[in-house]
């Protein structure tokens, strides 16, 4: 098949091209595997991927793609045609995605390259000139001479390090996944009970979730709608006879906690879960914020996105 034949570049440019495609490509992994937990939330973000348990496989399978076309990029892997037609099918795939989550799902970040944030519409750009490229890489070829003669090295050459560097790659993303526990259990159905171990303390004042009736509000200190909705936090710590109120934070960055203090000026206690945003990720609904009514550590009703009126909630409470 001619695919699977080995060749080389008509044009030197098109080298340059691909050793391009394969910084790019290499760059990119190694972003995402610093932030692989955050990568983990873009996918989510995409609309496309709803079970969260899985978001960890597909990360690392997405930047063992990444790192594999980079390195045999970089290195002048001969069996051109093949993986730059690979190559266009993977990208042609991600533009497929990035449009269906600008469309459906209102997507602001691609993921393409960590913490770095790109827009749909720049990473769509991106990805066509990346294709045009490959399919001139694909098309500017020729038959590689003395075929037989470079197939003999081609396992010490390229098979044994890809194997290696697969294998590095995998164990740096384990790491950096293993540095966040999310929850695990189903917090819909409340099949376990997922609060009924965590015990906090803030300012001094020590809570037991396991215990007694909370109110629980999971917010994001770097989300707009997070701000829009957090002066009804306020208006709950006005109201008595409700259950103690504590919002469990995402802070991402020390400045976008203090942007948020100095916007909403909360009275409610706040307690942060640090950057810990697959962790955060396990305890809400697709976005920020959800309220939380808890009793003994035990799920009995929440509300996501759009927070409740006290009403709605003395309601809840004393069905």
């Amino acid at each position: 098949m001619f695919i699977c034949k080995p060749y080389t570049y008509t044009y030197s440019i098109l080298r340059l091209f691909e050793i391009a495609l394969g910084i790019l490509f290499i760059t990119s992994a190694v972003l995402k595997i610093i932030e692989i937990n955050r990568f983990c939330v873009q996918i989510y973000a995409y609309g496309v991927i709803t079970q969260k348990e899985i978001l960890p496989w597909i990360a690392t399978i997405t930047i063992l793609i990444e790192v594999s076309f980079g390195f045999l990029f970089l290195f002048s892997f001969p069996y051109r045609k093949l993986i730059m037609g690979l190559n266009f099918l993977v990208l042609l795939t991600f533009t497929i995605l990035i449009i269906y989550a600008w469309i459906f799902n209102d997507l602001k970040n691609c993921g393409c390259f960590g913490k770095i944030e790109m827009g749909p519409a720049e990473s769509v750009i991106k990805n066509i000139f990346l294709i045009i490229i490959s399919i001139l890489c694909f098309l500017g070829v020729k038959p590689l001479i003395d075929e037989k003669k470079n197939k003999n090295t081609y396992f010490v050459k390229f098979y044994l390090p890809l194997i290696f560097l697969i294998a590095i790659t995998s164990f740096f993303c384990i790491q950096q996944l293993r540095s966040e526990q999310p929850i695990t259990e189903n917090v819909e159905t409340n099949d376990t009970n997922t609060y009924s171990n965590m015990k906090i303390e803030i300012e001094g004042i020590s809570y037991n979730l396991g215990e007694g009736e909370y109110l629980i509000v999971l917010i994001s200190f770097g989300c707009d709608h997070c701000v829009e909705e957090a002066p009804k936090i306020n208006e709950y710590m006005l109201i008595n006879g409700l259950p103690k109120i504590i919002a469990l934070c995402l802070e991402e960055s020390p400045k976008e906690k203090e942007e948020f203090i100095n916007k909403v000026q909360p009275i409610f206690p706040m307690y942060s879960l640090g950057n810990k945003v697959r962790f955060f990720l396990s305890l809400i609904g697709k976005e920020p914020p959800r309220l939380v009514y808890l009793k003994q550590g035990k799920i009995i009703k929440y509300w996501d996105y759009d927070l409740p009126t006290p009403e709605e909630i003395i309601t809840e409470i004393t069905k």
